[in-house]
């Protein structure tokens, strides 16, 4: 029998096996092993960066921001300044990563639509200067979005057969 630390490290250089799935895998090493920051980790991973918890560099994505036009469809915001319309092409990624699975794999989509909080897509609605209330968006491409999930798992390949346990 493949001891289970082996096992991950195996799966996670199977494209078949989902980056969901190998959290779940890992949350149990780390509850055996009592790993408790790597526990805390995935289970953020699992569930979702909550709004008070720092969300980590890797899920940075990059996207255009656009507005909804119910007669054009999505629209470029184009920033008087362009410093302004690079910050808001940049959102840091809270949701879960079976979320982020689910949005990045489907058939039918080649982007994923992050809305922004409420009172930033106020102020961008105002600077539109269009005298209507809209949905803004981040559109990032799906490229993007599968990023993320590798990512996590990047150290099983570059570590030895204990990287969990020597950390």
């Amino acid at each position: 029998m493949t001891p289970i630390v082996l096992q991950l490290q195996q799966e996670s250089l199977d494209r078949s096996v989902s980056v969901t799935d190998l959290l779940r895998n890992s949350l149990v090493i780390a509850r055996k092993l009592k790993l408790s920051e790597f526990e805390s980790w995935i289970n953020s991973e699992l569930s979702g960066y909550g709004p008070q918890e720092k969300v980590p560099e890797y899920r940075k994505v990059k996207g255009s921001v656009r507005f909804w036009n119910p007669y054009h469809g999505w629209c470029p915001v184009i920033f008087q300044d362009s410093s302004e319309g690079e910050a808001h092409s940049f959102r840091n990624i809270g949701q879960s990563i079976a979320e982020l699975e689910n949005i990045a794999y489907d058939k039918e989509a080649t982007s994923g639509h992050i809305p922004f909080p409420q009172e930033t897509e106020r102020q961008l609605c105002k600077s539109l200067d269009a005298g209507l209330e809209t949905k803004i968006s981040l559109i990032c491409p799906n490229a993007e979005l599968i990023r993320i999930g590798p990512r996590p798992f990047a150290w099983c390949k570059s570590r030895g057969p204990n990287a969990l346990i020597r950390g």
